[in-house]
């Protein structure tokens, strides 16, 4: 309704808020973060560039994958973290499994990013740049390959250096993006977790457990992946969607045996069975 009241001119609007569209609208915006993927991974980047200006613009396209991966709620190790990256040059797949076990990353995505010119003598005084970024997204507990994309981006600009560098920055932002898309899914839909597990000393031991956590609801499969009777078995645990954290949870829950967790991350669990 509206009024004058004691010289003030008043307006009063009763309205119903869809919090859905509202919150699609903030999205679209880029107001809103979204939600983190199941298991909320912690992602570390590992990208070699080579081509024309390749050198100065060395960071550029792994720049646009992890802004891709950032947009959609995944944690991104800092490329700067020397850590992780101080001396890496090479981005094959064993390098890549080794920097994501020391910084206890759940993914790791590398690749390679090309860049080299375009000719055309109708472009007057700009120069044209095309970048092409290959990337894969490895799991470090298993060495499973989780996804794979490769996307190309073209640049202009009247500087060289400047077209390559947006060019390699586009494409690594698609690919980024397009890689989280399919990540997203596949932890949505089945999730594998690597259990190690301590303090079993038989063989047939280690197969009751694993009979027993296919009993679990959310279990699709337990597979034996390696026994040694000193260091304890490794059993691959693939589930509908259930991260290490819940995984964790429904052992604890199971009676039977007497569990002590030693770690806990999204996709690699560490546990003790006492007798």
């Amino acid at each position: 309704w509206e009024r004058q009241e004691e010289g003030f001119y008043k307006t009063r609007i009763k309205a119903l808020v869809l919090y859905q569209k509202v919150g699609e609208d903030l999205k679209n915006l880029g107001l809103m973060r979204p939600e983190a993927p199941p298991g909320n991974p912690k992602v570390v980047v590992l990208l070699g560039t080579s081509g024309e200006h390749a050198q100065a613009k060395d960071d550029r396209a792994a720049q646009g994958v992890r802004r891709g991966l950032l947009e959609r709620g995944y944690s991104v190790v800092d490329r700067n973290d020397p850590a992780a990256f101080s001396g890496r040059k090479s981005t094959d797949a064993a390098t890549a499994l080794v920097v994501g076990r020391e910084m206890k990353a759940d993914i790791v995505v590398r690749g390679e990013a090309q860049v080299y010119a375009l000719k055309d003598l109708r472009l007057g005084g700009f120069h044209s740049y095309r970048a092409r970024v290959s990337l894969e997204a490895l799991k470090p507990a298993t060495g499973e390959v989780a996804a794979a994309k490769v996307h190309e981006s073209s640049a202009l600009d009247p500087a060289p250096e400047i077209a390559a560098g947006k060019a390699l920055e586009s494409a690594g932002l698609l690919a980024g993006e397009a890689l989280a898309a399919e990540l997203a899914e596949g932890l949505r839909s089945r999730t594998s977790v690597s259990l190690r597990v301590s303090g079993l000393s038989s063989l047939e031991g280690v197969q009751r457990l694993a009979e027993d956590i296919r009993l679990l609801p959310e279990t699709a499969s337990v597979t034996l992946a390696g026994f040694d009777k000193r260091l304890g078995a490794e059993l691959t645990v693939v589930t509908e969607g259930m991260a290490g954290d819940e995984l964790a949870a429904a052992l604890l829950r199971m009676k039977k045996y007497s569990f002590m967790m030693n770690a806990v991350m999204p996709y690699a669990v560490e546990v003790s069975v006492s007798p």
